[in-house]
């Protein structure tokens, strides 16, 4: 069964912006397109994709069932997680054979320009600011700003889904300068600039730093990458030097002074506080495998309640980190596997031979300890860019000689 483009780019355009746009009882298109997407992978031959990740939820399903759930909670996450294995399958399918990845790449990043306008009207106008923007505060003692979201729930998964795009032409343009990817470079920043999601921002930061460092020798020796380097980090010094200077109290260095003084909620919940709580539920049940699929909604609360001194049941239960999230689950046993099979998938596939994919994998393993959560979908497809070569251009060899 082949897509065409029109219809292909339509679909990757409905899963990328829309997936839970307006959708009720966290449903999602991902899931209510799920038989359409099985299809497609039976009439490519690719069901066999979905064996490994299906095999390993059975197991574990098994040894959940055996130690004791909540069957409804469990029945109804199994589902959900095997109907991410669908979509996660059809990604993988539709990413190995398709040939006009570039396009797809520049028509996302235009359509995101188009959003991203149309989000900036939206603040002029005072109307559908709830659809654009996160209005929720976003550091202790600061007044509310708007953080750009699009069509997502909050801005950080918005931020997070730009990576890919983020990458691709910033690599294009330190190694390559052009106009016109300049510009659309910018564009994608400008997005990331308006979600003022730091934890991202701070991991692109990071992982840009990390591939430099591998790299160092050949971007220095580069001269195209040489120069545009010294360029980035003189604009960046005096950008930072002037935000200081003529707007000190900024809500940049305000929420960075909170994340220092431990008085930021947000950054603790979703770093080492996340990681406390799941080894406090492990304590109490099972610390090899795991409380199982569903279940920390209903055993996490009391948790929660003695963790955080709730004087009442809070609404819901959830581990905001994706590490945390896969330990409180699937025990020491999943969490160990989870990272040997990132591990594993990196040498095989030699990640640390491309530059883009390099980047992305940073990205990556760095936010899945400090955010994200087990049902990600964006993330997951992101891990199958890093671990399926497709980008040739991006590669060390080919990279430092454009």
């Amino acid at each position: 069964m082949k897509l065409s483009l029109t219809t292909s780019f339509g679909l990757i355009v409905l899963f990328y912006f829309f997936n839970s746009f307006m959708l009720p009882f966290g449903l999602k298109f991902s899931i209510i397109l799920s038989p359409f997407l099985f299809y497609y992978l039976k009439e490519n031959g690719d069901l066999k994709l979905m064996k490994i990740p299906l095999y390993f939820i059975l197991l574990f399903s098994i040894i959940h069932l055996f130690i004791g759930v909540n069957l409804k909670s469990f029945t109804i996450s199994t589902i959900l997680i095997g109907l991410m294995v669908i979509y996660i399958s059809a990604v993988v399918s539709y990413y190995k054979n398709a040939t006009k990845i570039e396009y797809i790449i520049e028509k996302l990043v235009q359509l995101n320009f188009i959003f991203t306008l149309l989000a900036i009207l939206s603040i002029v106008t005072g109307r559908l600011l709830s659809v654009f923007w996160y209005l929720i505060p976003f550091t202790p003692g600061y007044k509310i700003i708007p953080r750009l979201k699009l069509f997502e729930t909050e801005a950080s998964f918005y931020s997070f889904a730009l990576l890919p795009l983020f990458f691709y032409y910033f690599w294009k343009v330190i190694a390559n300068f052009t106009k016109k990817d300049a510009l659309l470079l910018l564009s994608i920043m400008l997005s990331l600039a308006l979600s003022f999601s730091l934890g991202i921002i701070a991991v692109i930061v990071l992982s840009i730093l990390l591939v430099i460092l591998v790299y160092f020798y050949k971007f220095i020796t580069f001269k195209n990458t040489r120069h545009a380097l010294l360029f980035l980090l003189v604009s960046f010094c005096i950008g930072l030097t002037l935000v200081y200077f003529i707007f000190p109290d900024n809500p940049l260095f305000y929420r960075l002074e909170n994340i220092i003084t431990g008085v930021d909620t947000s950054g603790r919940g979703r770093t080492y506080e996340s990681f406390d709580i799941a080894w406090l539920t492990l304590n109490n049940n099972n610390p090899f495998f795991g409380i199982g699929l569903g279940q920390f909604k209903l055993i996490g609360r009391d948790v929660l309640i003695y963790y955080y001194k709730f004087m009442g049941v809070p609404d819901v239960a959830r581990i905001p980190n994706a590490m945390a999230e896969a330990l409180v689950t699937y025990g020491i046993i999943g969490f160990s596997l989870k990272l040997l099979i990132q591990f594993y998938l990196f040498v095989k596939f030699k990640v640390y031979l491309d530059i883009f994919r390099l980047s992305l994998f940073f990205s990556l393993f760095i936010y899945q300890f400090t955010g994200s959560h087990l049902f990600n979908e964006i993330e997951y497809i992101v891990w199958v860019v890093v671990f399926y070569p497709k980008l040739n251009l991006f590669t060390a060899k080919l990279y430092f000689k454009s």
